[in-house]
Protein backbone atom coordinates (compact mmCIF):
# COMPACT_ATOMS: atom_id res chain seq x y z
CA UNK A 1 0.00 0.00 0.00
CA UNK A 2 1.10 3.56 -1.04
CA UNK A 3 1.75 5.59 1.82
CA UNK A 4 0.26 8.84 2.49
CA UNK A 5 1.40 12.34 1.54
CA UNK A 6 1.46 13.56 4.65
CA UNK A 7 3.29 10.41 5.72
CA UNK A 8 5.93 10.43 3.19
CA UNK A 9 6.60 13.97 3.53
CA UNK A 10 7.27 13.24 7.17
CA UNK A 11 9.41 10.33 6.70
CA UNK A 12 11.82 12.15 3.92
CA UNK A 13 11.99 15.72 6.84
CA UNK A 14 13.39 13.14 8.99
CA UNK A 15 15.53 10.36 6.80
CA UNK A 16 12.98 7.56 6.62
CA UNK A 17 12.39 5.89 3.52
CA UNK A 18 8.33 5.59 2.76
CA UNK A 19 8.34 1.61 2.81
CA UNK A 20 11.13 1.51 5.56
CA UNK A 21 9.38 -0.78 8.89
CA UNK A 22 6.17 -0.33 7.63
CA UNK A 23 3.69 -3.14 8.75
CA UNK A 24 0.32 -4.09 9.24
CA UNK A 25 -2.47 -1.17 8.73
CA UNK A 26 -2.82 -0.02 12.81
CA UNK A 27 -5.57 2.99 13.80
CA UNK A 28 -4.04 6.21 13.74
CA UNK A 29 -4.00 8.28 17.16
CA UNK A 30 -6.21 10.94 18.27
CA UNK A 31 -4.84 14.36 16.62
CA UNK A 32 -3.47 15.77 19.86
CA UNK A 33 -1.28 12.78 20.38
CA UNK A 34 0.71 12.99 16.99
CA UNK A 35 4.30 14.46 17.89
CA UNK A 36 4.26 18.35 17.53
CA UNK A 37 6.29 18.25 14.66
CA UNK A 38 4.01 16.39 12.46
CA UNK A 39 1.04 18.41 13.27
CA UNK A 40 2.93 21.59 12.07
CA UNK A 41 4.40 19.80 8.85
CA UNK A 42 1.19 18.87 8.05
CA UNK A 43 -0.30 21.97 8.95
CA UNK A 44 2.32 23.83 6.60
CA UNK A 45 1.73 22.20 3.66
CA UNK A 46 -2.23 21.85 3.66
CA UNK A 47 -2.12 18.35 4.46
CA UNK A 48 -4.88 16.85 7.13
CA UNK A 49 -3.82 13.93 9.50
CA UNK A 50 -5.83 10.96 9.23
CA UNK A 51 -8.41 10.88 11.59
CA UNK A 52 -8.61 8.90 15.14
CA UNK A 53 -9.19 5.38 14.20
CA UNK A 54 -8.62 5.18 10.50
CA UNK A 55 -5.95 2.21 10.06
CA UNK A 56 -2.84 3.36 8.68
CA UNK A 57 0.54 1.88 7.73
CA UNK A 58 2.77 2.63 10.61
CA UNK A 59 5.51 1.59 12.23
CA UNK A 60 5.82 0.23 15.57
CA UNK A 61 8.27 2.79 16.83
CA UNK A 62 5.74 5.24 15.08
CA UNK A 63 3.42 3.94 17.05
CA UNK A 64 4.71 4.25 20.60
CA UNK A 65 6.19 7.77 19.70
CA UNK A 66 2.82 9.04 18.73
CA UNK A 67 1.46 7.73 21.81
CA UNK A 68 3.55 9.05 24.21
CA UNK A 69 2.67 12.26 26.31
CA UNK A 70 4.71 15.54 25.61
CA UNK A 71 6.56 16.27 28.70
CA UNK A 72 7.61 19.78 29.11
CA UNK A 73 10.10 20.52 31.96
CA UNK A 74 9.79 22.51 34.85
CA UNK A 75 12.36 24.66 35.26
CA UNK A 76 13.36 27.50 37.57
CA UNK A 77 14.34 30.79 35.54
CA UNK A 78 16.72 32.96 36.40
CA UNK A 79 15.78 36.13 34.93
CA UNK A 80 17.37 39.14 34.21
CA UNK A 81 16.74 42.84 34.27
CA UNK A 82 18.10 45.17 31.57
CA UNK A 83 22.03 46.15 32.16
CA UNK A 84 25.09 46.36 30.48
CA UNK A 85 24.65 44.88 26.56
CA UNK A 86 24.61 40.67 26.45
CA UNK A 87 23.42 38.66 23.80
CA UNK A 88 20.67 36.69 23.24
CA UNK A 89 21.34 32.83 23.17
CA UNK A 90 20.34 31.25 20.05
CA UNK A 91 20.63 34.21 17.32
CA UNK A 92 23.54 32.16 16.10
CA UNK A 93 21.56 28.62 15.99
CA UNK A 94 18.34 31.25 14.06
CA UNK A 95 21.33 32.33 11.57
CA UNK A 96 23.03 29.01 11.05
CA UNK A 97 19.49 27.01 10.40
CA UNK A 98 17.85 29.65 8.07
CA UNK A 99 21.15 29.61 6.23
CA UNK A 100 21.06 25.95 5.70
CA UNK A 101 19.12 24.02 2.40
CA UNK A 102 16.29 26.28 0.77
CA UNK A 103 14.13 22.70 0.51
CA UNK A 104 13.31 22.66 4.20
CA UNK A 105 14.12 26.47 5.16
CA UNK A 106 10.37 26.95 6.02
CA UNK A 107 10.26 24.14 8.17
CA UNK A 108 13.07 24.84 9.54
CA UNK A 109 11.86 28.22 9.99
CA UNK A 110 8.91 27.02 12.04
CA UNK A 111 10.55 24.22 14.48
CA UNK A 112 12.96 27.10 15.82
CA UNK A 113 9.71 29.78 16.11
CA UNK A 114 8.54 27.26 18.49
CA UNK A 115 11.54 26.26 20.15
CA UNK A 116 11.85 29.95 21.14
CA UNK A 117 8.40 30.23 22.55
CA UNK A 118 9.21 27.40 24.38
CA UNK A 119 12.75 28.63 25.69
CA UNK A 120 10.88 31.75 26.23
CA UNK A 121 8.20 30.10 28.51
CA UNK A 122 10.68 28.86 30.64
CA UNK A 123 12.61 32.33 30.72
CA UNK A 124 9.96 33.97 31.66
CA UNK A 125 10.20 37.90 31.20
CA UNK A 126 13.70 38.08 29.80
CA UNK A 127 16.99 36.07 29.22
CA UNK A 128 17.60 33.39 31.61
CA UNK A 129 19.29 30.64 32.67
CA UNK A 130 18.48 27.54 35.09
CA UNK A 131 19.78 28.48 39.04
CA UNK A 132 20.46 25.54 41.76
CA UNK A 133 19.79 26.88 45.03
CA UNK A 134 20.70 24.44 48.05
CA UNK A 135 18.41 26.15 50.92
CA UNK A 136 15.71 28.66 50.45
CA UNK A 137 16.57 32.08 50.45
CA UNK A 138 14.83 34.84 52.35
CA UNK A 139 15.03 38.89 52.24
CA UNK A 140 17.95 40.35 53.37
CA UNK A 141 20.20 37.19 52.46
CA UNK A 142 23.83 37.86 50.77
CA UNK A 143 24.40 35.09 47.96
CA UNK A 144 27.84 34.34 46.37
CA UNK A 145 27.47 33.47 42.67
CA UNK A 146 29.73 30.97 40.99
CA UNK A 147 29.34 31.11 37.37
CA UNK A 148 31.09 28.69 35.24
CA UNK A 149 34.63 30.21 33.25
CA UNK A 150 34.45 32.63 35.56
CA UNK A 151 32.62 34.75 33.40
CA UNK A 152 29.51 36.46 35.06
CA UNK A 153 26.04 36.34 33.72
CA UNK A 154 27.56 33.52 30.97
CA UNK A 155 26.20 30.08 31.59
CA UNK A 156 24.43 28.84 34.85
CA UNK A 157 25.39 30.20 37.97
CA UNK A 158 25.04 28.08 41.73
CA UNK A 159 24.06 30.48 44.54
CA UNK A 160 25.54 30.26 47.58
CA UNK A 161 24.09 32.09 50.82
CA UNK A 162 26.88 34.06 52.40
CA UNK A 163 25.36 34.69 55.93
CA UNK A 164 27.59 37.38 57.38
CA UNK A 165 27.13 39.56 54.12
CA UNK A 166 30.94 40.22 54.48
CA UNK A 167 33.20 38.37 52.31
CA UNK A 168 32.71 40.28 48.95
CA UNK A 169 28.87 38.70 48.29
CA UNK A 170 27.77 39.45 44.96
CA UNK A 171 24.34 40.41 45.88
CA UNK A 172 21.21 40.56 48.60
CA UNK A 173 17.58 39.26 48.49
CA UNK A 174 15.11 42.36 48.68
CA UNK A 175 12.20 40.95 48.15
CA UNK A 176 10.23 38.01 47.93
CA UNK A 177 6.96 37.50 45.93
CA UNK A 178 4.42 35.38 47.63
CA UNK A 179 2.34 33.25 45.57
CA UNK A 180 -0.45 30.44 45.61
CA UNK A 181 1.24 27.98 43.04
CA UNK A 182 4.39 27.01 40.93
CA UNK A 183 2.78 28.48 37.60
CA UNK A 184 1.42 32.06 39.60
CA UNK A 185 5.75 32.13 40.31
CA UNK A 186 6.43 31.44 37.15
CA UNK A 187 3.72 34.05 35.93
CA UNK A 188 4.06 36.68 37.54
CA UNK A 189 7.25 36.20 40.00
CA UNK A 190 10.04 37.74 37.78
CA UNK A 191 7.65 41.11 36.57
CA UNK A 192 7.34 41.74 40.30
CA UNK A 193 10.64 41.05 41.45
CA UNK A 194 11.70 43.75 38.47
CA UNK A 195 8.77 46.31 40.50
CA UNK A 196 10.01 45.30 43.95
CA UNK A 197 13.69 46.06 43.37
CA UNK A 198 13.52 49.27 40.87
CA UNK A 199 13.93 51.86 43.23
CA UNK A 200 17.31 50.33 45.13
CA UNK A 201 18.49 49.27 41.90
CA UNK A 202 17.79 53.29 40.44
CA UNK A 203 19.83 54.01 43.07
CA UNK A 204 23.17 51.53 42.98
CA UNK A 205 25.83 52.40 40.32
CA UNK A 206 26.24 48.53 38.81
CA UNK A 207 23.63 46.29 39.52
CA UNK A 208 21.23 43.59 38.03
CA UNK A 209 17.97 42.49 38.91
CA UNK A 210 17.58 38.39 39.33
CA UNK A 211 14.09 36.23 40.56
CA UNK A 212 15.04 32.81 41.14
CA UNK A 213 11.88 30.52 40.56
CA UNK A 214 10.84 27.81 42.04
CA UNK A 215 9.78 24.85 39.93
CA UNK A 216 6.73 22.90 40.53
CA UNK A 217 9.18 20.05 41.88
CA UNK A 218 10.73 22.71 44.52
CA UNK A 219 7.75 25.13 45.22
CA UNK A 220 6.84 24.09 48.94
CA UNK A 221 10.55 23.83 49.83
CA UNK A 222 11.40 27.04 48.45
CA UNK A 223 8.69 28.70 50.90
CA UNK A 224 6.02 29.10 48.11
CA UNK A 225 7.85 32.38 46.65
CA UNK A 226 10.25 34.00 43.87
CA UNK A 227 13.08 35.49 45.76
CA UNK A 228 14.28 38.64 43.95
CA UNK A 229 17.79 39.22 44.13
CA UNK A 230 19.98 42.25 43.09
CA UNK A 231 23.87 41.61 42.01
CA UNK A 232 26.60 43.38 40.78
CA UNK A 233 26.57 43.69 37.36
CA UNK A 234 30.39 43.28 36.60
CA UNK A 235 31.89 42.15 40.16
CA UNK A 236 30.65 41.47 44.05
CA UNK A 237 28.85 44.58 45.49
CA UNK A 238 31.08 44.07 48.84
CA UNK A 239 28.42 44.15 51.65
CA UNK A 240 25.19 44.57 52.41
CA UNK A 241 22.43 46.76 50.24
CA UNK A 242 19.90 49.83 50.53
CA UNK A 243 18.07 49.78 53.90
CA UNK A 244 20.27 46.75 55.06
CA UNK A 245 23.11 48.85 55.68
CA UNK A 246 23.05 50.44 59.11
CA UNK A 247 24.93 54.17 60.05
CA UNK A 248 28.11 53.67 61.32
CA UNK A 249 28.67 50.77 58.30
CA UNK A 250 32.29 50.96 56.82
CA UNK A 251 32.06 50.41 53.21
CA UNK A 252 34.63 48.10 51.65
CA UNK A 253 34.56 49.61 48.26
CA UNK A 254 32.26 51.50 46.25
CA UNK A 255 29.82 48.89 44.47
CA UNK A 256 27.35 49.85 47.63
CA UNK A 257 27.51 53.03 47.68
CA UNK A 258 23.77 54.84 46.79
CA UNK A 259 22.27 57.99 45.78
CA UNK A 260 21.30 59.87 48.75
CA UNK A 261 23.92 58.28 51.51
CA UNK A 262 25.25 60.19 53.63
CA UNK A 263 29.09 59.80 54.54
CA UNK A 264 31.23 60.12 57.18
CA UNK A 265 35.13 60.29 55.96
CA UNK A 266 37.38 58.02 58.01
CA UNK A 267 39.94 58.71 55.80
CA UNK A 268 40.86 59.29 51.86
CA UNK A 269 40.23 55.55 51.34
CA UNK A 270 37.94 54.83 54.09
CA UNK A 271 34.29 55.94 54.70
CA UNK A 272 31.29 55.20 56.99
CA UNK A 273 27.47 55.28 56.28
CA UNK A 274 26.01 58.33 58.44
CA UNK A 275 22.35 58.67 59.88
CA UNK A 276 21.73 62.15 57.58
CA UNK A 277 19.19 63.10 60.59
CA UNK A 278 22.71 63.99 62.29
CA UNK A 279 25.68 66.10 60.93
CA UNK A 280 27.62 64.29 58.68
CA UNK A 281 30.70 65.09 56.11
CA UNK A 282 29.30 64.19 52.09
CA UNK A 283 26.14 63.29 50.34
CA UNK A 284 26.17 61.27 47.40
CA UNK A 285 24.39 62.44 44.49
CA UNK A 286 24.95 60.17 41.90
CA UNK A 287 27.63 58.80 39.53
CA UNK A 288 29.78 59.86 36.69
CA UNK A 289 30.63 57.00 34.08
CA UNK A 290 32.80 56.16 31.84
CA UNK A 291 33.81 53.95 28.39
CA UNK A 292 35.97 51.00 28.67
CA UNK A 293 38.82 52.79 26.89
CA UNK A 294 39.13 54.74 29.94
CA UNK A 295 41.87 53.49 32.67
CA UNK A 296 41.89 53.63 36.11
CA UNK A 297 45.23 55.32 36.26
CA UNK A 298 43.75 58.52 34.20
CA UNK A 299 41.13 58.85 36.44
CA UNK A 300 42.23 58.37 39.73
CA UNK A 301 44.24 61.67 39.98
CA UNK A 302 41.19 63.89 40.25
CA UNK A 303 38.30 62.01 40.10
CA UNK A 304 36.67 64.96 41.30
CA UNK A 305 36.74 67.44 38.60
CA UNK A 306 34.59 64.98 36.49
CA UNK A 307 32.32 64.90 39.05
CA UNK A 308 32.04 69.00 38.66
CA UNK A 309 30.87 68.46 34.86
CA UNK A 310 28.50 64.88 35.41
CA UNK A 311 26.67 65.74 38.80
CA UNK A 312 27.41 69.65 39.22
CA UNK A 313 26.08 70.37 43.24
CA UNK A 314 24.23 73.17 41.98
CA UNK A 315 21.66 71.47 39.96
CA UNK A 316 20.95 69.57 43.32
CA UNK A 317 20.83 72.84 44.92
CA UNK A 318 23.80 73.46 46.56
CA UNK A 319 25.51 76.80 46.11
CA UNK A 320 28.79 76.70 44.54
CA UNK A 321 30.09 79.49 46.71
CA UNK A 322 29.66 77.14 49.94
CA UNK A 323 29.96 73.61 48.55
CA UNK A 324 31.83 71.23 46.26
CA UNK A 325 31.94 67.99 44.34
CA UNK A 326 33.60 65.41 45.98
CA UNK A 327 34.48 61.69 44.79
CA UNK A 328 34.94 58.35 45.49
CA UNK A 329 36.41 55.58 43.12
CA UNK A 330 37.49 51.73 43.67
CA UNK A 331 40.13 50.59 41.71
CA UNK A 332 38.63 46.66 42.20
CA UNK A 333 34.99 47.68 40.44
CA UNK A 334 37.04 49.50 38.16
CA UNK A 335 39.36 46.40 37.25
CA UNK A 336 36.20 44.55 37.22
CA UNK A 337 34.39 46.95 34.71
CA UNK A 338 32.66 48.78 36.38
CA UNK A 339 33.47 52.30 35.47
CA UNK A 340 31.76 55.25 37.26
CA UNK A 341 32.97 57.69 40.30
CA UNK A 342 30.58 57.55 43.15
CA UNK A 343 29.83 61.64 43.04
CA UNK A 344 29.08 63.78 46.56
CA UNK A 345 28.85 67.24 47.54
CA UNK A 346 30.51 68.63 50.70
CA UNK A 347 31.45 72.07 52.09
CA UNK A 348 33.91 74.30 50.82
CA UNK A 349 35.34 75.05 54.37
CA UNK A 350 35.63 71.41 55.50
CA UNK A 351 32.97 71.69 58.10
CA UNK A 352 30.21 69.25 58.62
CA UNK A 353 26.98 69.74 56.24
CA UNK A 354 23.82 69.71 58.72
CA UNK A 355 21.21 67.33 59.30
CA UNK A 356 18.64 66.87 56.08
CA UNK A 357 15.32 67.79 56.91
CA UNK A 358 12.86 64.78 56.02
Amino acid sequence: MRAPLWRRVLMMFFGAAPGDGVREELPAPRFGEYPLQRRVVAGLLGVPLPSAGTRVPFTAAEVADAHEPCMVAELPALVLSAGPERKRRGGGLVRAVLAGAVGVAAVGGVALGLMQWRSGEAELTGPGAVVEVGTPLAVGDCVVAAWPGGVRFDGVPRLTEESTCTTYPDGQVLAVVPAESAAEARREGPVKCEQRTRKARAKLPDVRSFAVVPTRATFQGAGRVTSCLVLGAHGPVYGPLDAFRKPGYSFLGTANMQKGDCLDVVSSRSARLASCSQPHDEEVLGFARFGSDMTFGQIKGDPGRYCEIAVPPAEHGYASSAYSAGSWVSELSWESGAHYVVCTVRRADGAAMAPKRR
